[in-house]
């Protein structure tokens, strides 16, 4: 358990731009099953979209800041994980990025406002996000992590912006750790509440 907290708390400082915690409430929100994860296309650079196999140092077009003004309307999305086979995974860090000419969350980094768009989806689990502009960081921790919905969005559509979909935005999962330290292969993918 002393591990775990370790693993999370050094997580946690890996955070851009430095991190706020909440945990979750004793009771997850209801969230259908996981459906399989869609095909992928090809990451490009210049997008509008921070994909696999990209940074925003070889890409910074992805990361680039839009102007967007929040319409009323919202969209909101599930985040589903997968731990590899046969490994216990007690926290993982995962990278959600959007494309921010179309979708944003109200405030920054992790202001309160930004903590109270993003829900954890597993009972028990701590969860710590940061709103980078471009895509939102979550770390989640519990003693075992399993397969299914792990956490819920929900953004505003900026004012003028075309109707979403789950090709706006990816799941990149960028680390991911047991009781005995760092492990790969785990994966995510979005879908729809």
């Amino acid at each position: 358990m002393r591990i775990a907290l370790f693993i999370h708390l050094v997580m946690a400082l890996i955070l851009a731009g430095g991190a706020a915690a909440a945990s979750a409430p004793t009771t997850a929100q209801s969230i259908p099953a996981a459906a399989p994860p869609p095909p992928t296309a090809p990451a490009r650079c210049g997008d509008g979209l921070l994909q696999a196999g990209e940074t925003c140092t070889s890409c910074t077009q992805d990361c680039a800041p839009h102007l967007c003004a929040p319409s009323k309307r919202q969209y909101p999305v599930r985040i589903e994980f997968t731990p590899p086979v046969g490994q216990e995974i007690s926290t993982t860090m995962l990278l959600v990025s959007y494309r921010n000419a179309m979708l944003t969350l109200p405030g920054q980094a992790t202001d309160s406002s930004v903590l109270a768009r993003v829900k954890v989806a597993v009972d028990g689990a701590s969860l710590t996000v940061n709103d980078l502009g471009y895509a939102v960081r979550l770390v989640v921790s519990k003693v075992s992590l399993e397969r299914g919905a792990i956490a819920e969005v929900t953004f505003d559509v900026c004012e003028g912006a075309t109707a979403p979909t789950l090709d706006d935005l990816t799941c990149i999962v960028e680390a991911s750790a047991g009781i005995g330290g760092p492990l790969s292969g785990a994966t995510c993918h979005l879908g729809a509440p």
